[in-house]
């Protein structure tokens, strides 16, 4: 009887740690942070490629494949590396695609735009696309695992 309880409180703990690190590529990461500044809301009736909102998130391929989920020449790669962002600070045109390129060899990342429904999960060692259908503005963006490392940014969109 006790070898099932030890089983039993193992096999919860296993799996509330699994799911502690989770994130959603839903759309629901990132609300309820700080809103973007000089930002007006997005047009309705745009389309996604993954999750939920109006906004296109990319599949992940390789780190060196060079290929892209998000529709568009990739025109930023933000790299993610010791818990940190570089650049930190990028800018980008409405519209474009940037690249999200996780360096690390085993820790996972997110790139999450606060305040949108852009939250990715980038895996150690692979990259994914985002399309940035966003209004020009200011917005803040953060790892969710590895925020309190101060692994956060701030996204410049400019005008087409």
């Amino acid at each position: 009887m006790r070898l099932r309880t030890a089983a039993a409180i193992l096999a919860i703990a296993v799996t509330t740690a699994a799911c502690a690190g989770s994130t959603s590529n839903g759309g629901t990461g990132g609300y309820g942070g700080v809103a973007p500044t000089s930002a007006a809301p997005s047009p309705a009736g745009q389309s996604t490629t993954t999750g939920g909102g109006k906004y296109s998130y990319g599949s992940t391929s390789p780190a060196a494949s060079g290929g892209s989920g998000a529709s568009g020449p990739v025109s930023l790669t933000i790299t993610q590396s010791d818990y940190q962002f570089a650049p930190s600070s990028p800018t980008a045109k409405a519209g474009a695609t940037i690249r999200i390129t996780n360096s690390a060899a085993s820790t996972p990342h997110t790139f999450t735009i606060t305040s949108t429904p852009i939250d990715i999960t980038v895996d150690p060692s692979t990259s994914q696309t985002v399309k940035l259908d966003l209004p020009p503005g200011t917005y803040p963006f953060v790892c969710t695992y590895h925020a309190s490392h101060g692994m956060k940014g701030t996204l410049t969109i400019k005008p087409k």
